[in-house]
């Protein structure tokens, strides 16, 4: 009579864990739509953007930095604010053949992308890891599109950057819906 080990159960169901995470984010990268070059950020900059292929009532705020993105409010020309429903953040993102942050070759580019890259030992040449730079996507919900496609030119998008006492408020024109 053969007694499995719990150790070995234990490691084979945590390898088995792995190769899941690892076949799902494959795969999560095969269906992310393509970014356009022109959306995403050089290192200080911060963008607006609907993103392509995206939900069109989204606006993408995009941001590489030292300091992160900690919030973003969309302000209409009536006041009315709309505050981020969504902000996330990449420690030391990967530069992909001098385009892409936080994807892979031939898949997902650019930031926001939720496709984290493991990179490590053997990593190609054409992956440079941004070190000390922290790569930012914030999303705002516009309610009402048919009403933002008549005041957007006169609205504006503020970006909260890090926290006290380094942090920063960069103020954006919004960007034009698609």
């Amino acid at each position: 009579m053969r007694v499995s080990s719990p150790i070995r159960a234990d490691h084979a169901g945590k390898r088995r864990s792995a190769l899941l995470l690892i076949l799902g984010l494959s795969l999560a990268a095969c269906g992310a739509p393509p970014v356009r070059s022109a959306d995403v950020p050089s290192f200080g900059e911060v963008k607006a953007v609907f993103a392509l292929g995206q939900d069109i009532q989204v606006i993408n705020i995009r941001a590489l930095d030292r300091l992160p993105i900690t919030g973003a409010v969309l302000v209409l020309p009536t006041g009315e604010r709309i505050p981020a429903c969504s902000v996330d953040q990449v420690n030391n993102p990967t530069l992909v053949n001098g385009l892409s942050l936080g994807g892979e070759t031939g898949s997902v580019t650019g930031i926001g992308a939720n496709v984290p890259f493991l990179a490590g030992p053997g990593m190609s040449p054409g992956k440079t890891v941004l070190i000390g730079q922290i790569a930012s996507v914030a999303l705002i919900r516009v309610p009402e599109l048919d009403v933002y496609r008549e005041v957007w030119p006169q609205a504006k998008i503020e970006v909260h950057m890090g926290f006290a006492p380094d942090d920063r408020v960069e103020t954006l024109a919004a960007p034009k819906p698609g």
